[in-house]
């Protein structure tokens, strides 16, 4: 990865860092500004930051901290059934109706709540698993 905005001459844009750890307990899409990625610099080992969710999907031009991917890794293990809430068919579901919102789309859909909020929210099994 490579930090969009840079520190010093030793952690420049061009500086290139390995993600070494992830905080799974602290990962979620609610509050995606926990610290839960853990970076080292590659020409510094000793040299590490703690990044957020934000950081890492957020590709708004005005946005400073942000992070940029250089290359993508297949595998990633993580913890078992953390991939996955506890029903298959609702988390495709989820995932289809999601599939083509960005995170601002994502945040404005739910901004209509902090000042109406929402009481009740109940979705019968017969809409849930409609096609």
């Amino acid at each position: 990865m490579t930090s969009h905005s840079h520190v010093s001459n030793t952690e420049n844009s061009k500086s290139p860092w390995t993600l070494v750890f992830i905080d799974w307990e602290n990962l979620n899409w609610i509050d995606d500004n926990r610290k839960a990625f853990r970076l080292i610099l590659m020409s510094n080992p000793a040299i590490y930051r703690e990044i957020t969710l934000e950081q890492i999907i957020n590709d708004s031009p005005s946005y400073i901290h942000r992070w940029n991917v250089m290359s993508r890794s297949d595998v990633l293990s993580y913890p078992e059934k953390w991939s996955a809430i506890s029903d298959p068919l609702f988390d495709a579901k989820c995932i289809d109706i999601f599939k083509d919102v960005n995170k601002n789309d994502y945040n404005m859909l739910f901004v209509q709540f902090y000042d109406r909020p929402i009481k009740y929210l109940h979705i019968s099994q017969e809409e849930l698993y409609e096609e």
